[in-house]
């Protein structure tokens, strides 16, 4: 479950460490996908990979280099934590 508190307690600055927008996004995606590979239920998992997998396509047109590193990061990384195949 989640709580909500009504103070800050952690503030970021300039948009995190990420050196651009795109991949700020990779990352934030990666940290979804990772929650839910380790949370959702089969249905809910097989709708949250579908989006991930429509946005790995569309950020690929904005940055086609970037690609193999989006598909490992949103979807391959999170697919091995749900299988608990946490190998490299």
């Amino acid at each position: 479950s989640l709580l909500a508190l009504p103070d800050a307690w952690a503030t970021h600055r300039a948009g995190s460490s990420h050196r651009s927008p795109w991949e700020r996004e990779v990352q934030w995606w990666r940290g979804a996908m990772t929650y839910a590979a380790l949370w959702y239920r089969p249905g809910e998992w097989g709708l949250a990979l579908g989006a991930a997998v429509v946005r790995v396509v569309t950020l690929g047109v904005r940055r086609p280099s970037g690609v193999t590193g989006a598909v490992t990061a949103m979807v391959v990384g999170p697919w091995r934590d749900r299988r608990g195949d946490r190998r490299q």
